[in-house]
């Protein structure tokens, strides 16, 4: 790292609609022969990795050039003079990676589920993160007794999900250490610059007109349920069959064929594998809440909020290496009246996991309703979110605010084929902490199980006892593979 050097830039207004707040965590492990040799290669490669894009050393503040309120930027920080400020290191021999159990067990014998707070606390960068200004990046090394766990964190307001799996991708270019001469480096200050301009003059080009992108939603979370952030929390991860998805997938799309033809015949129809597993996920929370909130709120409906990357939806698409935000927050709703059936089959005779026709109609439903959703978003929609946060007179005006269950997808990401050289190899396990708020659910990216086959990861993130119920929910068993507790490391026993 030889010194950081660059213009302060006012943030976009994607970026905008997240709180600066709010931190992208993601832990990456290898395990090469020689611990040593592995954390050298790693310190150099975020070295470079911070002398091409010296925005990460920066932080995010108030901007001081910006006529709107509460318009933020990046700017070089004072606190980041070399590496040792930007990247952390820690050494703890007590405790070795984690790898998921042979098969699932119970929750008792599987340690504190809350504990994956605590183990992210030991292996992430210590900051203040509730004031302005704050960091855009931090790292910090982990040498385990057994391997390596490099913990990124990035800020939401200047980095999205698919930002922070681009970081990844070009960490390992560094840590390959590939001449530039032989292979030019994927992106660069300028070319961040210049999406950033793209997105500027998209966001002019739009009015203000049409309805509140971001209203606040009538949900769950609106009437009775926002205490949840009180309680005790538990992280989950839960792998599916992708046999099992493929098989509701055909089910579904021969009832929407079947459908289709019958009212619209020459109209082809469409629900993503994402879709069916997103509308599963979505109805087994609710069936756990149900009960509760049912007598409380006769005509509750539960929000889904769906995060849409527009990279490849806007007109040019956006660069795949783009780090900052470009997501929309879309919505769709399921009413109580919808989902009460499902708790009379849970009553039906005999432990079957069989999903009945009546099911996959409600499935096929709410994935359409996800996938319509999905679909409205294209450069014209990315350019009225864009206008109304660029055009308000308060920049903090249309974040997003938190729904009963929100899905994010980073499935995309190619993590497990990345090369980081030939001393590091492959990334040998990847975990993301979620944000601390009932109801994330974030689909992970695609791996390849001990036996060869593709699997489907969520993590999610509930209270504990809502956790527990839908360990046990007949649907999600269904499909279910492997459930086990997020732990990032395990104490060596």
């Amino acid at each position: 790292m030889t010194g950081v050097c660059f213009g302060p830039y006012t943030l976009t207004p994607f970026d905008h609609i997240f709180p600066p707040f709010v931190y992208g965590i993601c832990g990456i492990s290898f395990q090469p022969q020689r611990l040593e040799d592995g954390v050298s290669i790693l310190r150099n490669g975020i070295s470079q990795l911070i002398d091409i894009l010296p925005f990460l050393a920066g932080e995010v503040a108030p901007s001081n050039v910006s006529d709107k309120a509460n318009a933020m930027q990046v700017r070089p920080s004072t606190k980041t003079s070399s590496l040792d400020s930007v990247l952390y290191m820690k050494c703890y021999p007590e405790f070795r990676l984690s790898s998921p159990p042979a098969n699932s067990t119970p929750a008792a014998d599987q340690g504190n589920e809350v504990g994956c707070r605590e183990a992210f606390a030991k292996l992430t960068p210590e900051f203040k993160c509730s004031a302005l200004p704050a960091p855009v990046s931090r790292f910090q090394l982990n040498v385990l007794a057994d391997g390596i766990i490099l913990c990124v964190m990035t800020s939401h307001a200047a980095l999205d999900g698919s930002g922070l799996g681009a970081l990844l991708n070009l960490l390992a270019v560094c840590c390959r250490n590939v001449p530039r001469s032989v292979q030019p480096f994927p992106t660069s200050m300028g070319a961040q610059a210049e999406t950033r301009l793209f997105l500027e003059n998209l966001a002019r080009r739009y009015s203000t007109s049409g309805a509140d992108l971001y209203e606040k939603n009538s949900t769950i979370s609106g009437a009775g349920h926002g205490d949840l952030a009180n309680h005790a929390l538990a992280s989950h991860n839960f792998v599916f069959s992708s046999e099992r998805i493929a098989g509701l997938k055909s089910r579904c799309i021969g009832l929407l064929a079947m459908c289709h033809k019958e009212s619209l015949p020459s109209q082809g129809v469409y629900v993503s594998s994402c879709d069916i597993l997103s509308s599963l996920v979505w109805v087994c929370i609710n069936q756990g809440r149900l009960a509760t909130m049912q007598p409380m709120l006769p005509d509750f409906h539960s929000t889904l909020g769906i995060a849409v990357d527009t990279r490849q939806r806007c007109d040019p698409r956006l660069p795949t290496n783009y780090l900052g935000n470009s997501v929309v927050m879309m919505h769709a709703k399921v009413s109580a009246s919808e989902l009460q059936f499902l708790n009379d089959s849970d009553k039906r005779p005999g432990d079957t996991l069989t999903i009945s026709d009546e099911e996959i109609r409600l499935l096929t439903q709410l994935a359409l309703r996800i996938r319509s959703q999905i679909s409205r978003v294209d450069n014209d929609y990315a350019g009225g979110v864009l206008s109304r946060v660029f055009h308000s007179t308060d920049w903090c005006s249309s974040r997003i605010t938190p729904t009963d269950v929100m899905i994010s997808s980073l499935r995309h990401w190619d993590s497990f084929e990345l090369d980081f050289g030939q001393t590091l190899d492959r990334i040998t396990t990847l975990d993301i902490l979620p944000a601390p708020i009932p109801g994330t659910c974030l689909i992970l990216p695609k791996r390849f199980n001990a036996d060869g086959r593709e699997t489907w990861d969520m993590t999610i993130t509930l209270p504990a006892e809502e956790i527990e119920a839908l360990r046990h929910n007949r649907l999600m068993k269904s499909i279910l593979e492997q459930e086990y507790p997020l732990q990032p490391c395990q104490r060596v026993s």
